[in-house]
């Protein structure tokens, strides 16, 4: 019984590295896909990200001035070009 166990679930491995490799690109296509479309990992990795960037903006003070500078260079350019910011 093991060991008919054991050769279907081989056989069920080889068949789904054939599948996969018959099928490679649009499997990697849909799992970029999701990749993109996927909300809630995006959404907790922009929370990560917030939470790290306030805290080097806190203790690191060269970090906080480039900062500053490229967010004033922004604000003027957005000011100066996009009519729906102002």
């Amino acid at each position: 019984m093991r060991d008919r166990n054991a050769a279907a679930a081989e056989r069920e491995k080889q068949q789904a590295r054939a599948r996969y490799t018959l099928n490679s690109d649009s499997v990697i296509d849909r799992s970029s896909e999701r990749m993109q479309s996927d909300t809630i990992s995006r959404k907790k990795n922009r929370q990560r990200s917030v939470v790290y960037m306030k805290r080097k903006l806190e203790h690191d003070t060269e970090y906080s001035n480039k900062n500053r500078q490229r967010s004033a260079v922004n604000m003027k350019r957005k000011l100066e070009n996009d009519t729906e910011f102002r």
